[in-house]
C-alpha cells in the first residue's frame, strides 16, 4: 500500500475514533455534567479503551472544547453562504443555512443542545455571530457603536434562543413557520406579531 493511501486510512480512522468519543460524549452529558464523566467511562460508551482517548485527549475538558469550537465554526462557515445585508430583511437564507448545518448530524446537535450544561456552547455561538453580525452592520451603517451593540445583543439572543428551542423542541412548529414568526419578530418587534394575528 502507497504511503498516501495509507495515510488517508489513518486519518479516516482517526476521523472515526474521535467521531465516535465526541458522540458518546454528548450522550453522556445528556445525563450528567462534564465534571461528573470520567474517561474510563466515556472510552467505554465509544467502545476504545483509555490509552486510545489519551491519543487525542487530555482530558474531557478538550473533548467538549473541541465540540464547541467545530460547532461554532460550522455556523460561521454557514453564516458565509449567505449575503447577510441583502437577506437580514427575510432571513429565511441566513436560517436555512443553519438548519442545513444541524441537518448533518441532527441527533447529534439535539443531544448537546437539549442537556443543561450546554450555556458555554450557545455562548460561543452567540458571540460569534454577534462579530460576524456587527462588523457587517458598522461596515453599512453609520450607528453610535453602543446603539449597534445593543441591537445586536437583543437580535442574536433572542435568534439563538429561539432557534435552540426549535431544535430541541419535541413538537416543532413547521420550519417555514419558524422562519416566518422570527423574521416578523427580529424586525416589526411584539406589536408585528399581535398585528399580525389580529389578521
Amino acid at each position: 500500500m502507497s504511503a498516501k493511501k495509507e495515510t488517508v486510512k489513518t486519518d479516516r480512522r482517526i476521523l472515526r475514533t474521535k467521531k465516535a468519543i465526541k458522540t458518546a460524549f454528548a450522550e453522556l452529558l445528556a445525563r450528567k455534567s462534564p465534571n461528573e464523566i470520567t474517561v474510563t467511562e466515556l472510552a467505554k460508551a465509544a467502545d476504545i479503551n483509555r490509552k486510545t482517548f489519551y491519543n487525542y485527549y487530555s482530558d474531557i475538558y478538550q473533548v467538549m472544547d473541541e465540540i464547541e469550537d467545530e460547532i461554532v465554526t460550522a455556523f460561521e462557515n454557514a453564516l458565509q453562504e449567505v449575503d447577510i445585508l441583502q437577506d437580514i430583511q427575510t432571513p429565511y437564507c441566513l436560517l436555512e443555512q443553519l438548519t442545513d448545518t444541524i441537518d448533518c448530524d441532527l441527533a447529534f446537535y439535539t443531544t448537546l443542545l437539549r442537556t443543561s450544561s450546554n450555556s458555554q456552547l450557545i455562548d460561543k455561538i452567540i458571540a460569534s455571530l454577534k462579530s460576524i453580525l456587527t462588523e457587517t452592520f458598522a461596515s453599512y451603517l453609520d450607528v453610535d457603536a453602543r446603539i449597534l451593540d445593543m441591537v445586536m445583543n437583543y437580535t442574536v439572543a433572542g435568534i439563538a434562543d429561539v432557534y435552540r428551542n426549535w431544535v430541541t423542541a419535541e413538537e416543532r412548529l413547521p420550519i417555514s413557520e419558524m422562519y416566518r414568526q422570527v423574521s416578523l419578530m427580529t424586525f416589526e418587534g411584539l406589536g408585528g406579531i399581535l398585528k399580525n394575528a389580529q389578521k
